[in-house]
């Protein structure tokens, strides 16, 4: 939890300049942070946590992350694969359908990025949505 603050306290610092009230998008930063906060406690706690952006999803609605843990000699191992949807940061999984991911620490940083780039409840549940794998 104290790990969640931090990348918080750090995440918010500079966010507020980065984002316009009229596009509602949250930041690859943002997106980065929430991927961290969607692991268990015991993913959390590996040191060398890193959440690379996949490239090509840019043009997506959603924001395609794979946590990476650094902690091995010679290269890194996959923790996670999460789609973040980068209109309410809700996090998925990128690998199962319909997998929402859900924890305290997730929630309380979802609703500061939300309250930042001005996303209100009313706008948050239009947007809504079950995520990219799952039939709407």
């Amino acid at each position: 939890m104290m790990r969640i603050c931090m990348i918080s306290l750090l995440l918010f610092s500079g966010a507020a300049s980065a984002t316009s009230s009229s596009d509602h998008k949250i930041s690859t930063d943002q997106a980065k942070a929430l991927a961290i906060a969607a692991l268990n406690p015991q993913q959390r706690k590996l040191s060398k946590l890193e959440a690379i952006p996949d490239d090509a999803s840019s043009a997506s609605r959603f924001t395609y992350l794979t946590v990476v843990w650094h902690g091995v000699k010679n290269g890194s191992i996959v923790v996670e694969n999460y789609a973040i949807d980068t209109y309410t940061g809700d996090v998925f999984s990128s690998t199962g359908e319909c997998d929402e991911k859900k924890n305290k620490g997730l929630t309380i940083l979802q609703a500061q990025i939300r309250a930042d780039v001005h996303l209100s409840p009313l706008q948050y549940r239009k947007m809504k949505t079950k995520g990219p794998l799952c039939s709407q």
